[in-house]
């Protein structure tokens, strides 16, 4: 999807902070038990299932941890070998710790939600029921964290390197180099991208990539903190319920108090609610918080209305006349002035505390052209003229966005940081540009589909936008390989590119997508630069998975197999039912590699209606079947795991039969869906769901949920 035009950091977090996301159960009947305090004290929590986490040193045991002495003085290519070898130990040892972490939540007895607490380690923690939690000083977990950070930080500015890959490898370090995650409070890791993004840009020369990033991160983690996350890490188990906090939440009743009083306490009772959702409380606890939070939308509501009856109109309509030729700090004391007042109302006007919809619009226009002024104001350093000409040209429309490329071309940029914005602004025109195609291209569809990726196009376009699509994808072929672009991390002209593939793939049909896949893969073709290579590889697969994607429909499926315990697979025995195939990536260890869980609420009820699981281990016999256990651990007893020698019998899966893809085949045993290129994942969710639809039309998707 294209990027939205972003708000300024500072407004939005604001706005949202103001009036965080309703609960989902807001129509839930209250108890008849009015009294809040009463009620938390009458309901004990519901305490989180418990077992014996697996032994931490038998688990990383094997580990080569030779490979935490980072010696000085050696090359580039070393560390990067040594990196890569980290990665290599830390992928396989941490896997298959999770891998007993959630065969002991299984032998525990523990809830569904208790066997699928993680699908990765985060360096320098453990996860465990409830959380993560960092790893001893002494444990591999922890020493490889202290050494991978080690090992990057002699990558991240070797001049050797492209720009792109120095820009992952500091991605990497940054996020190490914040140190362990677990039971951290987010107010710390919000103070170490604090202080690097400080670092950053106190240099005579600061990295506009590596400041864009970090401001990026942090301004993550402040919203988090701002709209009350307590740790990093936090999983999908019940979190501790403060029940000392929330009866004294519930025991005030402020009055006559100021919007920020009433906003922080409405904001306090969405979070308990939330909390005590969690924590399995009763009805009770949480029609107790729902009665006060009730109320403190009602206070909050009225103060806001009070506040805005006493806004002077007059002198914010003053606003609205930007001056010629004022020093830079006039427009930035008017740009904070005005976005403040504009973020008010907007928080006013949505609550509906008052009717000042146009003035706010008003103000929201303003702010462009006071972002202009800054972005070419000389008294200001480049940095912050990058900031405002980043907010100026998202608020542009093509032809504003073609005449700001006029100027930048032709202005003499004196600084790395001052000749990025060309490059920027010529991005964004083009990816402006592109979704203008989409959308004429989309709008015949009913206006409900127009925005949904899963909706294709479904008659040929017109001559003339045939045309205009030809000219965009030579136009983004001729950029591939450009190389870095300064103004955003580990990301090139050929990332972005593949991003505007994905968007035309999506919204307009896959034929375009791979139309354009091929154009990169021509105009990469000679090149030998690292990323240049690694980009081709990627698009070169783009295209051989879309072309067999589009031959599968109705394709029969033959399965030779055999069992884990060593009996043949009886594939004929599966006729007359569907089936949904899940092809299980394993390691050259032979390791079963975790994959997302597929969200899909109504597969339940498609597998009591009658759909067969089986799960595909894509490994030769000899070395999977000594695996047996893992796998069977890993596929779960609802699917039946087999081994295959040979491949299946269709040739779009012959190419992929050691990735992890999914594929539905009918009760003829012919192919209806199946993705190719990822394991299968919440991404899918809808493909399948349409896909079983046709098959059990009568089954209702609602009642897995």
């Amino acid at each position: 999807m294209f990027r939205r035009n972003r708000l300024n950091a500072v407004a939005t977090s604001a706005f949202v902070a103001a009036f965080p996301v309703f609960p989902l159960f807001a129509d839930e009947p209250t108890s008849p038990n009015d009294g809040a305090s009463q009620a938390v004290a009458t309901v004990e929590t519901v305490s989180a299932q418990t077992f014996e986490l697996p032994d931490l040193n038998a688990a990383f045991a094997d580990f080569n941890v030779s490979l935490f002495e980072i010696p000085d003085g050696e090359s580039v290519e070393f560390y990067r070998k040594r990196a890569a070898a980290l990665q290599g130990e830390w992928s396989r040892r941490s896997t298959l710790y999770m891998l007993k972490l959630e065969e002991a939540a299984r032998a525990s007895g523990a809830p569904k939600e208790f066997t699928t607490i993680a699908f990765r380690m985060f360096p320098g923690t453990i996860p465990t029921p409830t959380g993560f939690v960092n790893a001893p000083a002494d444990s591999v977990p922890a020493r490889y964290s202290a050494a991978y950070a080690a090992t990057l930080r002699r990558l991240i500015d070797a001049p050797e390197l492209p720009p792109e890959i120095r820009g992952r490898y500091y991605a990497d370090w940054a996020s190490v180099a914040s140190g362990p995650l677990g039971e951290r409070p987010l107010v710390a890791l919000r103070d170490s991208y604090a202080k690097l993004l400080a670092d950053e840009k106190a240099k005579s020369a600061p990295n506009l990539g590596r400041v864009r990033y970090l401001q990026e991160r942090l301004s993550t983690v402040e919203w988090r903190v701002e709209n009350g996350s307590g740790v990093f890490g936090s999983l999908e188990t019940p979190r501790p319920f403060d029940r000392a906090a929330v009866e004294k939440l519930l025991a005030e009743s402020p009055q006559e108090e100021s919007v920020e009083v009433y906003r922080t306490r409405f904001r306090d009772l969405i979070f308990a609610e939330n909390r005590a959702r969690e924590a399995g409380m009763g009805a009770d606890v949480i029609s107790a918080i729902r009665k006060r939070l009730e109320e403190a939308s009602k206070l909050l509501q009225k103060a806001q209305r009070k506040e805005a009856a006493a806004l002077d109109v007059a002198a914010v309509e003053k606003l609205l006349d930007v001056p010629q030729d004022e020093s830079a700090a006039f427009y930035l004391e008017r740009y904070n002035e005005t976005q403040k007042i504009a973020s008010t109302l907007r928080e006013y006007n949505d609550a509906g505390a008052c009717d000042l919809r146009d003035l706010e619009n008003r103000l929201s226009e303003t702010l462009p052209t006071l972002a202009r002024r800054l972005a070419y104001a000389d008294d200001l350093a480049p940095l912050e003229r990058f900031e405002y000409f980043v907010r100026y040209i998202y608020s542009c429309d093509v032809e504003e966005m073609r005449s700001a490329l006029e100027v930048e071309t032709a202005r003499d940029a004196t600084s790395e940081i001052d000749r990025a914005r060309k490059p920027f602004v010529e991005y964004r025109l083009l990816e402006a540009r592109l979704k203008r195609a989409v959308n004429e291209a989309r709008k015949d569809l009913p206006e409900a589909d127009r925005h949904r990726s899963q909706v294709k196009i479904q008659t040929p376009i017109s001559p003339e936008l045939e045309a205009t699509f030809a000219e965009l994808f030579d136009e983004i072929a001729e950029r591939v390989d450009d190389g870095a672009l300064p103004w955003e991390l580990d990301q090139t002209w050929a990332f972005h590119a593949s991003y505007l593939a994905g968007v035309v793939g999506s919204y307009v049909g896959p034929e375009y997508a791979t139309r354009l896949h091929k154009q990169l893969c021509a105009a990469l073709a000679d090149d030998e630069d690292e990323t240049s290579r690694r980009y081709l590889e990627f698009f070169q697969t783009a295209v051989r998975n879309e072309e067999l994607k589009t031959r599968f429909d109705g394709f029969p499926v033959e399965i030779s197999a055999t069992l884990l315990d060593g009996t043949p697979f009886d594939w004929a025995s599966y006729r007359g039912a569907p089936v949904l195939i899940e092809i299980v990536r394993v390691d050259a260890d032979g390791d079963v590699l975790p994959r997302a869980a597929l969200d899909v609420a109504s597969l339940d009820a498609y597998e009591k209606a009658g759909l067969r699981r089986v799960c595909y281990v894509a490994k030769p016999l000899e070395t999977a079947s000594s695996y047996a256990e893992r796998i069977r651990n890993f596929v779960g007893d609802d699917a039946i795991p087999l081994v295959a020698p040979t491949e299946l019998n269709a040739t779009w899966l012959v190419e992929l039969r050691v990735s992890a893809h999914w594929v539905l085949v009918d009760a003829d045993g012919k192919t209806l869906a199946a993705c190719p290129k990822r394991p299968m994942n919440r991404d899918d969710a809808p493909e399948i769901g349409d896909a079983l639809k046709r098959i059990f039309p009568n089954v209702s998707t609602e009642s897995a949920k």
